[in-house]
């Protein structure tokens, strides 16, 4: 089903948590709220379950109004299902039961409903598990029996908040993984939620960066990262320099050099910022023209290359660039910039 929100806002006492959200998120879409701890995110997932009561605005599941004025649909009845952090199963029951609670909830007799759950164990790879107790399970396995449990309660919006916040991180690109055939085998439309930007462009189909109760940008992860709205998109979103410039000419002049803009932002004229990547640097010879010469303050091994910073005379911030080769701090490079883009 699409979700569709309307101005929602949500107030605890003097605080304001969702603060006139509106956004339309498709059927079978996998969209991820991104942001910080504290900027609503949780909050906006408990009212699309129906846990919290809207303030104001409006909800719509599948075309169906689930908040709004006078109307609040409870969490059973939205075909809603969540998937929270904690995994929040049956530790007395086995990973059978756990997954085929929500078939007898709905008046499957207990033996069929068993049946049935052994296709969604199928699916996320716990056959060999099902007569386990949760409590004998690791982490990812846990994870997986909530993912299966979701599968089998048939809900068509699927709510994740923070799911693997509590895995260590080779087990959590293992769960990307798992979570990304889960969105294709189940077809649901997924809301994620997540502080990780690096999770959030791993799997996402469009994202939405919040911040303080409100979407500072949605689209595309390409979007987001490529063509940041806001300063704090651009810094929360991968690694960036924030650069004053003076835009002329498709040119956007830095102080020590001048670089091209990207095709998009070439009408640009007068003072702005440009955000610069790694993506956009790369190593050229220091008498090059347009040639950012500095030094090397910060080296990081990466496995396979190095990620760096370099102090560049009369920029206010260090670039960031990523090479093949060893370097040491203190090093002098040269780096000339590709098209980059241009913020207000």
């Amino acid at each position: 089903m699409a979700v569709s929100i309307t101005d929602a806002v949500k107030r605890f006492g003097t605080e304001t948590a969702v603060d006139g959200i509106s956004v339309e998120i498709p059927e079978g879409a996998f969209f991820t709220v991104l942001g910080p701890s504290g900027c609503g995110k949780s909050t906006l997932l408990r009212l699309i379950a129906g846990l919290e009561p809207l303030d104001g605005g409006e909800i719509r599941l599948g075309g169906a109004t689930a908040s709004g004025a006078g109307i609040h649909v409870p969490p059973e009845d939205r075909d809603v299902a969540v998937v929270f952090q904690t995994y929040a199963l049956w530790p007395h029951m086995d990973v059978t039961g756990n997954v085929s609670f929500p078939l007898e909830c709905d008046g499957m007799p207990r033996v069929r409903a068993r049946e049935a759950a052994q296709t969604h164990l199928q699916t996320v790879s716990l056959t060999p598990y099902a007569t386990r107790k949760p409590a004998e399970l690791s982490g990812g396995q846990r994870q997986r029996v909530a993912l299966a449990r979701c599968l089998a309660s048939g809900a068509r919006i699927v709510l994740m908040d923070e799911p693997l916040a509590n895995l260590d991180p080779h087990l959590r690109t293992r769960m990307e993984e798992e979570l990304a055939a889960f969105h294709a085998a189940s077809g649901a439309t997924i809301i994620y939620i997540t502080h990780d930007q690096r999770e959030a462009m791993a799997l996402a189909t469009r994202i939405a960066v919040m911040e303080n109760g409100r979407f500072a940008q949605e689209g595309t992860p390409e979007e987001v990262h490529d063509r940041p709205a806001s300063e704090h998109v651009a810094r929360f979103i991968g690694q960036s320099a924030v650069l004053q410039a003076r835009f002329a000419d498709g040119l956007a002049d830095l102080g020590p050099a001048q670089v091209p803009l990207t095709e998009a932002a070439r009408h640009r004229q007068g003072p702005g910022r440009v955000v610069i990547r790694p993506a956009d640097l790369s190593r050229t010879d220091p008498g090059s023209p347009g040639a950012l010469r500095g030094t090397v303050s910060r080296v990081t091994y990466r496995g396979g290359h190095w990620e760096a910073l370099a102090e560049v005379p009369g920029l206010a911030e260090p670039l960031p660039f990523t090479c093949a080769r060893p370097l040491q701090r203190g090093e002098a490079v040269s780096l000339r910039a590709g098209p980059v883009w241009a913020m207000a």
